[in-house]
């Protein structure tokens, strides 16, 4: 997802270049990215409140590069991990289930990147009311019977998150020379 163009601050050049700046060849600076920063995450397996436990770990990847100013900081498919905050099952009495999930990092180059304010919007579909007028019945009450429905999030599925601080990248650029400009300053000799 694009961030807004404002959305990030360039430290100074503090990282080393990662080879000769003058002969064109890729350099590196370190930027960083807000907290809030937003993106999209795809869950990686199916969940329902039905079988879901509170604590329970899942997958989940970038579903989208995470690109800011047209620089790319990480990957479509960089993996990472959510978990089940609070999961209940559909109850008796039509009540909806439950099913509440959090981001908690991405994982790239050796560290994790922390996620928060996952936005999810799925849930179940509660019948109490059904069930309040099935209750009532001259049949008795019936209201048990009624229940509500449990809560799906199948595999695949999108959610938007942000990142949960500022995060530091480092980007590595490219530098435009003629070719011959490297050879000569290598060479020693001037033209």
């Amino acid at each position: 997802m694009r961030a807004q163009d404002d959305a990030h601050s360039e430290s100074s050049t503090a990282a080393q270049p990662e080879s000769d700046e003058k002969c064109g060849r890729a350099i590196s600076r370190t930027v960083t990215l807000p907290k809030l920063t937003e993106l999209t995450v795809q869950i990686g397996q199916a969940l329902d409140s039905k079988s879901s436990v509170t604590g329970q770990k899942f997958p989940l990847t970038l579903a989208e590069p995470l690109v800011v100013e047209g620089t790319e900081f990480l990957p479509a498919g960089t993996p990472g991990i959510g978990e089940v905050i609070h999961a209940k099952k559909a109850g008796g009495s039509g009540a909806g289930g439950e099913l509440i999930l959090t981001a908690l990092y991405l994982e790239e180059g050796g560290r994790q990147i922390p996620l928060r304010s996952m936005q999810l919007g799925v849930t179940g579909k509660n019948q109490t009311g059904l069930a309040m007028a099935v209750g009532v019945t001259p049949l008795g009450p019936l209201g048990l019977a009624v229940r509500g429905k449990n809560i799906e999030v199948p595999e695949g599925q999108l959610a938007s998150a942000k990142l949960a601080k500022d995060t530091e990248f480092t980007v590595r650029e490219e530098r435009d020379r003629p070719a011959d400009a490297c050879s000569t300053e290598e060479n020693g000799s001037e033209l």
